[in-house]
């Protein structure tokens, strides 16, 4: 994942440390948002609230968050659709300060 990049190391130097704290009881591991990979690890109490959304909504919801909010689950991994690319179509989309993510 591009993302991994930033972290010297990458995943594989924190992976480790992350099954640990699954054998203890203290995280879980598995498969919670789609698309984001198959190893991922929750709080248990996240992962609970998870499973309370999987029911779809009677309304839809959005949710409009700025692209550097630690909360966006996309950050670094949100694709431009086909029809909203900028008119530049060497850059992406980015984490700066003004940029917003809706959903």
């Amino acid at each position: 994942m591009a993302a991994e990049s930033v972290i010297p190391g990458g995943f594989g130097l924190i992976y480790p440390v992350l099954k640990g704290l699954e054998e203890t009881g203290r995280i879980r591991r598995g498969y919670f948002v789609a698309g984001l990979g198959a190893t991922q690890f929750a709080l248990p109490g996240a992962l609970d609230l998870l499973r309370s959304l999987r029911d779809a909504a009677d309304e839809p919801e959005v949710a409009v968050l700025a692209a550097t909010d630690p909360a966006n689950p996309r950050g670094a991994t949100l694709k431009w659709s086909p029809h909203s690319k900028p008119s530049d179509s060497s850059r992406g989309p980015t984490r700066s300060v003004s940029a917003t993510v809706i959903w």
